[in-house]
């Protein structure tokens, strides 16, 4: 009973915060539409005459979030980090919403794991059971046995086996994704599992997965590729989580990859 007051008082706590956050993040977008058509760097002297607001830096950083963030955006996004219970701020907005930039939060682009990593994949565990947040382009380098599609609705399938996951990385879908592995491996219905994903060091998802796994943190960006070939980088760092029994193969055959964590 105390258990569930304090998580009710601390989901209320977070509710409040964040009806003021989205107040200030829309008066940080209207602040970076006032300046988007002012100079760069130091204004005139007649500007600050007349008093013009905020240091060169605050500007610029207005000008990126009104380019980056629609209006309409900060209150979906403000309704997404509450039900999180997750503080809304000027750099989680960004994040859910700026795929290109951020690491695909919104999930609006298809992110295909390259052939070197599922190689080592399979080299760990022996091969690949199931992949269920896939599709038949990219099972084509996968081969996994069984694939979830997007119209399959993986997250209410059950798991199994040897399992590979680069899950789509929209927000907070990836926390499904990440919450059923941890279920079912928890459950023994899955041996070994593959975790690729953005390294969201910070997120209780991410912390959850490398609690109970090893961590390879990715060297550079991975090279990622979409539909028809179409390679793409993201601008975040990438990490490998590994759950299962076979600690020393993981370390052996990701150590190429980047440092592996215990």
């Amino acid at each position: 009973m105390r258990a569930k007051k304090v998580y009710e008082a601390i989901e209320e706590s977070v509710e409040v915060c964040n009806e003021f956050a989205e107040v200030y993040l829309l008066a940080y977008w209207k602040f970076g539409e006032f300046v988007e058509g002012i100079e760069r760097g130091r204004p005139r002297k007649t500007i600050i005459d007349n008093g013009f607001p905020g240091t060169p830096n605050q500007r610029e950083n207005g000008r990126r979030f009104k380019r980056g963030v629609k209006a309409s955006d900060i209150p979906e996004y403000k309704q997404v980090a509450t039900q999180n219970l997750e503080s809304a701020s000027i750099a989680g907005c960004l994040e859910w919403v700026d795929p290109g930039r951020h690491g695909n939060l919104k999930g609006e682009y298809e992110w295909y794991t390259p052939a070197t990593i599922l190689e080592a994949a399979r080299a760990v565990m022996g091969g690949i059971d199931l992949d269920p947040a896939s599709c038949e382009e990219a099972n084509v380098l996968v081969q996994a046995t069984q694939i979830f599609t997007e119209d399959d609705d993986g997250l209410e399938r059950q798991w199994f086996g040897r399992v590979f996951l680069n899950p789509p990385f929209a927000h907070p879908t990836v926390k499904y994704f990440a919450d059923k592995l941890l279920a079912e491996f928890a459950g023994e219905s899955v041996d070994q599992a593959i975790w690729l994903s953005n390294a969201c060091i910070d997120t209780d998802w991410w912390q959850s997965l490398a609690t109970h796994g090893l961590v390879c943190c990715h060297r550079g960006r991975v090279r990622f590729y979409g539909p028809n070939d179409q390679g793409q980088s993201p601008t975040l760092g990438q990490t490998i989580i590994y759950l299962g029994p076979a600690v020393e193969a993981f370390r052996a055959q990701f150590g190429a990859f980047g440092v592996v964590l215990s």
